[in-house]
């Protein structure tokens, strides 16, 4: 078998844990979300320290930074693609898509201080990159966090 074909294979297997706009599926693409440990309890007592009225996880996958962030006693949500997200994190987090035209309008009518967006720009299709940037700016009251 040529190189070539291995590599659309890949692709073909990329595509069943990768929706069309970034997003993780099913339950293999929701063991596929990173967490760093060390790296929550240092953004949780940094955001802390910078006493926001609210954060917004934007990709928050499992949910392990809003609750990280929460822990500190920061008022955090935290949504992401994956149709599941509400189910994955027991009802921390929920579902939305940066292909949502209205997003980025109903992230700033939230109010937040601080916008947390961790590991995610790698996932979204370079036509939502743009819509990526507004939603983070609209939940970028004080500050952000981005990787």
């Amino acid at each position: 078998m040529a190189a070539w074909e291995n590599d659309s294979e890949a692709v073909a297997g990329l595509e069943e844990l990768v929706g069309p706009t970034g997003s993780w599926r099913g339950a293999a693409g929701a063991e596929l979300h990173h967490h760093d440990p060390g790296l929550a309890a240092a953004l949780a007592a940094f955001l802390k320290h910078e006493q926001p009225r609210r954060v917004i996880d934007m990709g928050c996958g499992l949910g392990k930074y809003v609750q990280a962030i929460r822990a500190k006693g920061v008022a955090c949500d935290g949504f992401d693609g994956h149709a599941s997200t509400e189910e994955l994190t027991v009802g921390l987090c929920y579902t939305a898509d940066f292909a949502d035209p209205q997003l980025a309008n109903r992230v700033a009518a939230e109010g937040y201080d601080w916008c947390v967006c961790l590991e995610v720009f790698e996932h979204v299709p370079k036509h939502l990159e743009s819509q990526l940037v507004s939603c983070m700016l609209a939940g970028t009251g004080k500050g952000l966090v981005v990787s």
